[in-house]
Parts: C-alpha cells; sequence; structure tokens
C-alpha cells in the first residue's frame, strides 16, 4: 500500500473566474468527485470568494499528480502550500470531495474560528487550518455534498 498523506493549500479565485458561483463550484466538483474516487483521494473544498481552502488526502503519488493540476489551473491564482505531512488516517474518509460555497460572515465560520482562538481563516498555519475544516465540516447542516 503506498503511503498516504495529506495536502493543504489556499489560493485565491481568479478574476472572472467560474468558480465565483455555486454554478461554477458544482461544474468544477462534478470532475473532481470521478477523477478523486478513481485516484483513490478524498478531501474537502472550502470557496469563500475570493478564498479557496481545501484539504485533500490520499496516496502520495495521487496527491502529488492532483497538486500538479491543481497549481496549473487559470481558474485560481496566488496558490500558497499550508503543508503536505504524511498520515495515518484520512480526516474526510467518506467524501471523493465534498465541497461548501460560504460567504466569510457564515455563521458556522465565525464559530469555527472562534474555537481555535482565531478572527480569520487568513494566514492559518496547516494546524490551525487543519482544524478549521474539521470544525466546519462537523457543524454543518447543508453542506454542498456531491
Amino acid at each position: 500500500m503506498s503511503n498516504l498523506v495529506q495536502y493543504i493549500y489556499t489560493s485565491r479565485i481568479a478574476p472572472r473566474s467560474p468558480l465565483e458561483d455555486e454554478a461554477g463550484l458544482d461544474t468544477l466538483m462534478s470532475y473532481s468527485i470521478a477523477r478523486n474516487a478513481k485516484d483513490n483521494i478524498t478531501g474537502v473544498l472550502l470557496v469563500m470568494p475570493p478564498v479557496i481552502i481545501q484539504l485533500i488526502e490520499g496516496p502520495a503519488v495521487a496527491i502529488d499528480g492532483a497538486i500538479s493540476r491543481i497549481r496549473s489551473d487559470r481558474r485560481h491564482t496566488d496558490f500558497r502550500v499550508l503543508g503536505r505531512v504524511e498520515i495515518k488516517a484520512r480526516s474526510f474518509p467518506d467524501w471523493a470531495m465534498s465541497a461548501e460555497h460560504l460567504s466569510e460572515s457564515d455563521a458556522r465560520i465565525h464559530k469555527a474560528l472562534k474555537t481555535i482562538k482565531v478572527k480569520s481563516c487568513i494566514g492559518l498555519d496547516y494546524a490551525q487550518t487543519r482544524r478549521f475544516l474539521i470544525l466546519l465540516w462537523e457543524s454543518k447542516a447543508d453542506v454542498h455534498v456531491l
């Protein structure tokens, strides 16, 4: 069995990108879920225009290939790696990909940030971002899971 890795990155939505609305996110997710299931990749994607935060996990070779594709995707800019770590177990084992398109004013975001004792999701380190995403998905009432 290949080594499992978890990778977290942030980026910004490029001007006039289809990711600015939920329809664009739906299109991306349809493709990503099929590809991720084939490559045994799981994870979550949070879009808070203009910020994107993604945690993906799976076999190292598959994750490295996915990150290479994501890095070159013109729908976003300012790609910033927060971390790539080997893991023993997945944080989000049940989803080929789960996504949410939220506004920064969403109460769930503020609750998760308050729990980790920060005021903004901008500038978080790897551990803080991982905890933020786990808290956010644990609190979901109506997540956009495809």
